[in-house]
């Protein structure tokens, strides 16, 4: 399987499905956060491991974010990070809306971002699963705070030599009352051996069967 091939045959109808899965993602966030929220297209990339950074910026840049397995016709890991950066406005937002209590000198509620997390992974997969007809599905989220590379270098290493490629969906969503503000995210889908080729070859048939 090569980038070149991925990158002209696949990627386009693979942002297809993401975009429509973007919708969704947006009034996912709506949901949880009680806030409108308008959202840039979603950029997508589709990399070896070794150019992950290249995607998500600066191995030493701190995130948080939870870890999940991808489990079904499917099978790998997946992250979702926000930048660190990001945190109190996302936890700003938390408090005001829905009430979640941040207590002084105490470590912050981040059960917000494994919600978050949690319903984004799910309105993707389930993107995926619409177009290839896929059974795709993740576990439940084990949260992190740490570096981006401190996070991935396991997994990185793990399955570097048998992971091919790597999807990551850039998303950007902006509350419409606090428009100088965003919430950047990103989900990595790193597919195990074997089932990178079964997720390449159902979007390519999905793509053919609608005369793409």
């Amino acid at each position: 399987m090569k980038e070149e091939k991925i990158s002209e045959e696949i990627k386009d109808y693979l942002e297809e499905m993401v975009n429509i899965g973007a919708g969704n993602a947006a009034g996912a966030l709506e949901e949880i956060l009680k806030y409108r929220f308008d959202m840039v297209l979603p950029l997508v990339h589709i990399l070896p491991p070794h150019k992950a950074f290249s995607a998500i910026g600066e191995p030493s840049k701190p995130v948080v974010g939870v870890k999940m397995n991808m489990i079904g016709d499917v099978k790998g890991e997946l992250f979702f990070m926000i930048p660190r950066n990001q945190l109190d406005y996302v936890l700003e937002l938390a408090q005001s809306s829905i009430g979640l209590e941040q207590k002084k000198g105490s470590d912050p509620d981040l059960s917000i971002i494994v919600e978050i997390g949690n319903i984004l992974a799910g309105v993707y997969l389930t993107a995926i699963h619409d177009f290839c007809h896929l059974n795709i599905y993740h576990t439940v989220p084990l949260l992190a705070v740490d570096m981006v590379q401190s996070l991935m270098d396991e997994t990185i290493a793990r399955l570097g030599v048998t992971a091919r490629i790597l999807i990551i969906i850039v998303n950007k969503f902006s509350s419409t009352l606090q428009n100088e503000k965003a919430i950047d995210t990103f989900l990595i889908m790193i597919p195990s051996k074997g089932s990178d080729q079964v997720l390449m070859d159902s979007i390519r048939e999905a793509k053919r069967s609608l005369g793409r």
